[in-house]
């Protein structure tokens, strides 16, 4: 393959103009995501000038043996027999699929399917989903990928969460001793699964069109809400708050509503109208995330400086959640 993806920046190269210099063990492909072997131009004795590439290793999982960007020569024919991928377009559309299915068979539940019955809470969900489409979809996160990398947050996180499970078994149980003599190989694959959760949000940030962001997060945050760690949308009834002040009302999954919105997603309804409406400009997208990059608070100049503020929390916040979501993600499911 001529190009694949430089896991030090996550940006793509082209074979002819990486130097070996940075070559060793951090290019991947980005489709089954496997480290390549990167090969200089150079001519054949009959001279024949056979261009740079990057070259797959033996497939070992099923999804590195069918990976459309690999080479297959058939070295017995005559002349070799190489298979490449038809079109980058059906490649990335069969991904998307089996990327949706196993977003749906790992969350169970979706969005949209918990508050079906509900119009006024689907309303909402839909300007919540369309703030978050121009959210991820920006081509601005490219930097805030970059400073995930450089800041190993993920790395941190995946060993946090292998700690935590040794920590959750009794002192002299058997798990927990297994559980310690495998620690350190357990963690040799944490730079690999960092790298497979920095491809999954790149992978949701370059296909986001409409459609794909719609039904990815609807199982995303499907998955918070089956294990009920956020509460999704709180509902308001002002005579019913006057009448029991003291009274609550467990509002869970499949409930009807009883008065207007009040928050989706722990975001006040009125502020996430108010940023779908601002970052349905393009110029005021480029300024928020001019702003958000300072890493300091919005001048109070700008007449956008506190709905910055608020997209900003917007922002971190569902990143969080995806972040978290992948830590977790089953990326073998994307084998079958």
């Amino acid at each position: 393959m001529k190009e694949a993806r430089h896991i030090a920046t996550g940006r793509i190269r082209r074979a002819s103009e990486v130097d070996y210099s940075e070559y060793h063990g951090i290019f991947q492909c980005p489709h089954c995501k496997v480290a390549l072997r990167l090969r200089k131009e150079y001519i054949t004795s009959n001279g024949t000038t056979i261009t740079a590439a990057f070259i797959h290793p033996p497939g070992e999982t099923e999804l590195e043996k069918k990976c459309p960007y690999r080479i297959n020569m058939n070295f017995s024919a005559t002349k070799p027999q190489i298979g490449f991928p038809n079109s980058r377009e059906q490649c990335f559309k069969l991904l998307k699929k089996n990327f949706l299915k196993c977003l749906k068979n790992y969350s169970k539940v979706g969005i949209m399917e918990s508050y079906s019955k509900d119009q006024e809470a689907l309303e909402s969900i839909g300007i919540f989903m369309d703030l978050n489409h121009k959210i991820i979809s920006a081509r601005q996160n490219g930097r805030y990928i970059l400073e995930l990398q450089e800041s190993q947050k993920i790395q941190n996180l995946l060993r946090d969460k292998e700690y935590q499970r040794i920590n959750s078994y009794s002192e002299d149980s058997i798990q927990k001793k297994i559980a310690i003599l495998s620690l350190q190989s357990r963690l040799n694959f944490v730079t690999k699964e960092s790298n497979s959760l920095i491809w999954g949000l790149e992978f949701i940030i370059n296909e986001a069109n409409e459609d794909f962001m719609q039904k990815a997060l609807d199982y995303i945050f499907g998955k918070y809400i089956e294990t009920y760690k956020i509460n999704f949308i709180e509902f308001e009834n002002n005579l019913f708050e006057q009448m029991f002040p003291k009274h609550k009302i467990d509002m869970g999954v499949g409930s009807l509503s009883f008065g207007r919105i009040k928050k989706v997603f722990g975001f006040e309804l009125s502020i996430i109208k108010q940023a779908n409406e601002v970052l349905s400009n393009d110029k005021l997208i480029n300024n928020f995330f001019e702003q958000m990059y300072m890493k300091q608070s919005p001048q109070s100049s700008d007449s956008n400086a506190v709905i910055f503020n608020e997209i900003t929390k917007i922002h971190n916040q569902i990143f969080d959640y995806l972040i978290d979501y992948l830590v977790n993600f089953p990326w073998h499911c994307l084998l079958y």
